[in-house]
């Protein structure tokens, strides 16, 4: 289980559906671990073959007033522009705020949201209803597009909680599969659809968090004062007899050549699907 509140600092400086060098700053996997300095991350030579990802580009251009805003990409997601943004029940200003978020998470990453559908009421009102970082899972609400920009994740991770392994698919292609650990039956591993909200490398890798985590948007059922709140993620380890068994507090694991793989690929806002089989 990947102790969320305890780690600290940027590490994307925007999502991308584009193969890019990440910048990212060290952040402790532990609480006592102090934040470091910024590091710029220069990447090994892989010995496995590397998927090529299909470039995309961000959707930037002004769309015209009743034309669908998003379109030709199966996932969209979000991130926050100004310094903040309410999120709303229903698409209206008048609606209620189910929460108010800064531009940036608790680790300083951009606050992004992964986009379910959209809502086009005319007069430049366009809203999207979207996948929110907050419990309980599932957690949705809508959020105007005036307030975000997008981009489109070309990348999809289904993980097979009984199968041990994490496929990576690439515009509904298998591209990858990868051997996981995953949560013990004290502590599963709860299914459902996430999305990664962050990237962070921590500043000692011989750890069972290895060399990155993402954190995604979920949390755990069972733990109820773990830091965080008992963030998922999906992280390297030094110990490889952990892969193939249910070992971990809900986080999946996987060997650190692999997680370095994911870290070179992955956007915010990938989607995540976590299934029992």
């Amino acid at each position: 289980m990947f102790p969320g509140s305890t780690l600290s600092g940027p590490v994307q400086d925007k999502p991308s559906g584009r193969k890019r060098l990440s910048v990212v700053v060290p952040a402790s996997a532990a609480a006592v671990v102090a934040v470091l300095a910024l590091l710029v991350v220069v990447w090994p030579k892989s010995k496995a073959p590397v998927p090529t990802p299909t470039p995309v580009s961000a959707v930037s251009a002004p769309t015209p007033t009743g034309t669908p805003l998003l379109s030709g990409f199966a996932r969209y997601a979000a991130t926050v522009k100004g310094p903040a943004i309410d999120v709303y029940a229903s698409p209206s200003r008048t609606s209620k705020v189910v929460v108010h978020l800064g531009h940036v998470d608790e680790n300083r990453v951009p606050q992004t949201f992964l986009i379910e559908r959209e809502e086009d009421l005319g007069n430049s009102e366009h809203w999207f209803n979207v996948l929110l970082p907050i419990k309980p899972n599932g957690s949705k609400g809508w959020i105007s597009a005036s307030d975000v920009t997008t981009t489109e994740p070309s990348y999809l991770l289904v993980i097979h909680l009984n199968s041990f392994k994490l496929d990576l698919m690439q515009d509904g292609r298998k591209i990858l599969s990868i051997p996981i650990g995953v949560g013990t039956q004290n502590t599963p591993t709860p299914a459902g659809e996430y999305y990664i909200k962050e990237l962070i490398r921590p500043p000692n890798q011989n750890t069972v968090y290895g060399h990155f985590v993402f954190g995604l948007n979920g949390f755990s059922n069972v733990l109820k004062n773990w830091p965080g709140g008992g963030v998922l993620g999906i992280h390297g380890t030094n110990d490889v007899s952990a892969i193939g068994k249910r070992i971990s507090h809900g986080c999946i694991r996987m060997n650190n050549h692999n997680i370095e793989l994911l870290a070179k690929l992955l956007p915010l806002g990938t989607p995540v699907k976590v299934q029992n089989d």
